[in-house]
């Protein structure tokens, strides 16, 4: 009969440290300690004790285990067999399956009170114990976030903006998602063809007529090239640089400063690229350094940004990126030209 009381009542005490556990660590640490800086009275008593984290953790599986070892053993001796082995594996699923996932109650969060000063002492007592022997095996050591690639990475951000609890401005998560996305996009996704860039010969003289037609293109900047193919380019001319006047040639006006990127290249080293040359466009080559077309800072920043570009009553020359089915990975040498 005592073997039996002493059964129950460790098994009862093993349930108060699965529920004690869940308390503690039902919210993550640093969430606990801003409800306590909040004022919050529950998480102000708690939280000195959480804070112990893997010292704590290890406490509760010591105390678990030693009560449940002594429970089942003892009705193992007082039981059938066959009652024993469904004791041990009911035991286990309410231990580990059932209890771990249930929420904890007002109840549990008055035990929880009640014995917080006694888990604060066993804390105190434990953790000198615990850190040395963390220093040997290793255990309890730093949990694993459960992420490998970035895709896990963004995998998260999506579980936050689905949570109900989530307080972070869905803003704010839309734009880290962008930003991973964007690093891991290549500057090729951005090009504009290079057939449909309006180019300038150096020679060109500057009227009424070549001012209209650059007014009409929405280009920011147009790139020089003296033979007729657009194939060698000698510089950049601004729009900004001509004024309102006319007059002179186009060489007169050019800047020599040209800004080159491989269509390969990620988008983060294209934003480098533009900080560098201190130009509004870049020259897009293929692996075999042939041009391809021109990547513009606005595009640049528009994709980091999730700006949505395109309108119906501007030219689509400026607005709009090249779908990424006609730039294949690893094919350089297909010409974007249309």
């Amino acid at each position: 009969m005592v073997d039996f009381i002493v059964a129950v009542i460790c098994l009862l005490l093993a349930l108060v440290v699965i529920a004690l556990s869940k308390v503690y660590f039902g919210v993550p640490l640093y969430e606990l300690r801003r409800r306590a800086l909040k004022g919050e009275a529950f998480a102000s008593t708690i939280y000195p004790v959480a804070a112990f984290g893997p010292a704590l953790r290890a406490t509760f599986w010591l105390l678990l285990a030693l009560f449940s070892a002594v429970a089942l053993v003892l009705m193992a001796r007082l039981a059938p067999t066959w009652l024993g082995f469904c004791l041990v594996i009911g035991w286990i699923w309410l231990a580990y399956a059932w209890l771990p996932n249930a929420k904890h109650s007002a109840l549990t969060r008055r035990v929880t009170l009640s014995l917080n000063p006694l888990i604060n002492r066993l804390a105190h007592f434990g953790y000198p114990l615990i850190k040395n022997t963390a220093r040997v095996t290793g255990f309890p050591g730093e949990t694993h976030t459960g992420m490998y690639e970035t895709e896990d990475l963004l995998g998260v951000l999506e579980r936050q903006e689905r949570q109900l609890d989530n307080r972070i401005d869905p803003r704010q998560l839309s734009r880290l998602k962008q930003v991973i996305a964007f690093e891991q996009t290549k500057a090729g996704k951005f090009v504009i063809p290079w057939s449909k860039v309006m180019k300038l010969n150096p020679d060109d003289p500057i009227g009424p007529k070549l001012l209209d037609e650059m007014h009409h293109t929405k280009q920011l900047a147009f790139p020089v090239c003296r033979d007729k193919a657009g194939k060698i380019v000698e510089g950049i001319l601004l729009k900004d640089a001509l004024g309102l006047s006319s007059g002179g040639y186009v060489k007169d006006h050019m800047s020599a400063r040209v800004g080159w990127l491989n269509r390969n290249q990620p988008m983060e080293a294209a934003l480098a690229k533009f900080a560098l040359e201190l130009q509004p466009l870049l020259i897009v080559t293929g692996k075999n350094k042939e041009i391809l077309g021109i990547l513009t800072l606005k595009d640049a920043l528009g994709s980091l940004l999730a700006v949505e570009t395109s309108k119906a009553n501007e030219t689509k020359l400026f607005m709009e990126p090249i779908r990424g089915d006609l730039i294949k990975e690893g094919d350089d040498n297909e010409s974007i030209e249309q």
